[in-house]
C-alpha cells in the first residue's frame, strides 16, 4: 500500500498533474478568498447558535454515542459473528468487540448518570463564553498576531542559525571529499544549544502573552458585564496587565515549559542516534520509546498547568508559583468539572469545525459547478478552502 501510493505521488503530483493542480488553485484565487470570508461568518454564526442550541447538541452527542456503541455491539455480536465458524478465532474477537462498546455505553450512561449537574455546568459555561466573545470580538485577531510575531521571531532566529553553524573549521566529508562539512568545537555546539533554547522559550512566551492576555480579559469581563460597559474593551486592559505588572510571571511559565521542550528534543536526538546502532536491544527501544511518551506527557501536563497558573495570575495578582499551586489545587478539587468542561467544549470545537468545513465544501462545489472557471477538476480549489475554513474553526 505504502508502495502505490507513492507512485501514484510521483506518477500525478510530480508529473503533469502537479501543475494542473496549481494552476486550478491560482485561476481560482478570488473563489478561495471568498471561501475564507464566508468561513469567518459562518464561524461567527455558529457560535450564535451554540448561545441558543448548545445543550442540544451536547445532550445529542452524548446519547447518540450511546446508541452508536450499543448498535456497534449489537451488530458485532448479532449479525457479524453469523458469518464466522464457532471454531474461528474471529468469531471470539467479535464478541471481545461487541462487549467492549457495551461497556463504554454503560460508562457512559453512568457518566450522565452522576455527572448530570457538572454537564450543566459545562454547557453555561460554553454559553457564558459566547458572550464573552460578542462583547470582545478583537479577540479573533489574537491567534493572527500571534502567528505573525511567532513567524517574525522565526526568521530572525533562523538568520542568526545560520551564522552560527557557518562558525567552524571546514573540512571535506570522509568518504565523500567533494563534500565540505563544518566541524564545531563545544563553544560553538554550547552556542546553538543555548540559541535553539532560546527558540523554544520566546516562542513559548509569545503564546503565553496571548493566553494571559485572554485569561485577563475574561476575568475583567466576568466582573463588569453587569456594569454600565458590559465587559466590552476588557482586551486593552488585559494587554496593559501584562506589559506593566506581570510580563515576569508569563516570563517564568514560558521557562519552564522550554526547559521541558529543550529536554525532550535532546531525548529525540539521542534515541535517533541510537537507532542508527545494529546491536541496540529491544528492551532498549522499548524504554526509549517510553520515555519519549513520558516527556510528551510531562510536556502536556506542564502546558495545561502554566496556561492555568496565568489564570490564577490575573485573578489573584499574585506571582507564578503561588498561582501555580492555587490552579493545581482548584483542578484537583474539581477535576469532573473541568474535565467535563473541556470535554464539552471540544464537542463544540467538533461540530462547529465539521459544519463550517461541509457549508463551505459544498458552497464551493456548487459556485465551480454552476460556472465555467475553466479549470481541470474542482478538487484541488474544494480542498484548500475546506483546509482554510477548518483552521479558521479550529
Amino acid at each position: 500500500m505504502k508502495e502505490i501510493f507513492r507512485d501514484a505521488f510521483y506518477e500525478y503530483i510530480m508529473a503533469e498533474g502537479g501543475s494542473q493542480i496549481f494552476y486550478d488553485v491560482q485561476k481560482c484565487w478570488a473563489v478561495i478568498l471568498v471561501g475564507t470570508l464566508c468561513a469567518i461568518v459562518v464561524s461567527y454564526a455558529y457560535l450564535f447558535i451554540i448561545k441558543y442550541l448548545g445543550g442540544i447538541i451536547v445532550w445529542f452527542s452524548l446519547f447518540g454515542s450511546i446508541i452508536l456503541f450499543v448498535g456497534a455491539g449489537w451488530y458485532s455480536f448479532v449479525p457479524a459473528r453469523a458469518k464466522y465458524e464457532i471454531d474461528d478465532p474471529t468469531y471470539k474477537y467479535l464478541e471481545y468487540v461487541a462487549y467492549i462498546c457495551w461497556g463504554l455505553s454503560g460508562v457512559l450512561v453512568l457518566a450522565i448518570v452522576f455527572c448530570f449537574n457538572t454537564i450543566q455546568l459545562g454547557v453555561a459555561v460554553f454559553k457564558t463564553t459566547v458572550d464573552y466573545f460578542r462583547a470582545n470580538l478583537i479577540i479573533t485577531v489574537m491567534p493572527t498576531v500571534t502567528v505573525f510575531c511567532s513567524l517574525v521571531w522565526f526568521i530572525i532566529w533562523l538568520s542568526s542559525a545560520i551564522f552560527i553553524f557557518s562558525v567552524g573549521t571546514p573540512q571535506p566529508k570522509p568518504m565523500y571529499p567533494f563534500i565540505t562539512e563544518i566541524l564545531w568545537d563545544n563553544k560553538t555546539r554550547g552556542v546553538f544549544a543555548y540559541h535553539v533554547f532560546a527558540l523554544l522559550w520566546i516562542n513559548a512566551f509569545l503564546i503565553g502573552a496571548v493566553q494571559f492576555v485572554i485569561g485577563a480579559s475574561a476575568c475583567i469581563w466576568y466582573f463588569e458585564v453587569s456594569s454600565d460597559t458590559k465587559g466590552a474593551g476588557t482586551i486593552r486592559r488585559a494587554a496593559w496587565w501584562l506589559v506593566r505588572y506581570h510580563w515576569g510571571s508569563v516570563a517564568f511559565g514560558s521557562f519552564v515549559i522550554a526547559v521541558c521542550q529543550f529536554l525532550r528534543l535532546c531525548f529525540e536526538y539521542y534515541r535517533q542516534k541510537m537507532s542508527t546502532l545494529d546491536k541496540a536491544l529491544p528492551w532498549v527501544k522499548v524504554l526509549t520509546a517510553l520515555t519519549s511518551y513520558l516527556l510528551y506527557l510531562l510536556e502536556k501536563c506542564v502546558k495545561y498547568m502554566t496556561k492555568n497558573a496565568y489564570i490564577q495570575v490575573a485573578l489573584t495578582n499574585k506571582s507564578f508559583c503561588p498561582s501555580a499551586v492555587a490552579a493545581f489545587c482548584l483542578i484537583l478539587k474539581n477535576a469532573h468539572r473541568f474535565g467535563f468542561t473541556a470535554s464539552i467544549g471540544k464537542i463544540y470545537l467538533i461540530f462547529g469545525a465539521v459544519f463550517c468545513t461541509v457549508i463551505i465544501g459544498f458552497g464551493t462545489y456548487g459556485f465551480l459547478t454552476d460556472y465555467d472557471m475553466q479549470i481541470n477538476s474542482p478538487v484541488p480549489v474544494i480542498f484548500v478552502n475546506c483546509f482554510i475554513s477548518l483552521v479558521i474553526c479550529a
